[in-house]
């Protein structure tokens, strides 16, 4: 019996298996099938992780996953943020502010008549 091809970001870890990744904040990870132990670095408390059940990462640094009976996880990055990432917020929030304006202006004044219209 063959496995299927596992991508880059869906690991298995064998019972008792142990895994150290680096982290960063935002990472998520779900857990498929199995359990996990989570450690992560500079965090006081452990995560038993189950499957089913997700947690997000808190601090960059090591992560230690070990798998508590053969366990599937799934790492799911950060998503970008950045300087493009707050343009694209601005530019929606514009243009949203600006429908609203013309929603307002519609209630107010009824259906306006445009130079494009004539």
């Amino acid at each position: 019996m063959t496995k299927p091809p596992v991508s880059r970001s869906l690991l298995t870890i064998a019972d008792r298996g142990l895994l150290t990744l680096h982290g960063r904040p935002g990472t998520r990870l779900q857990v498929l099938s199995g359990a996990v132990l989570l450690t992560e670095e500079d965090r006081r408390e452990d995560a038993l992780v189950a499957a089913g059940a997700e947690i997000r990462l808190d601090a960059t640094g090591r992560v230690l996953l070990e798998g508590l009976g053969e366990s599937r996880v799934r790492i799911v990055p950060p998503t970008p943020r950045g300087p493009f990432a707050a343009a694209r917020l601005g530019a929606t929030v514009r243009r949203a502010a600006a429908a609203m304006r013309r929603w307002r202006a519609r209630l107010l004044f009824g259906p306006v008549e445009t130079l494009a219209e004539r």
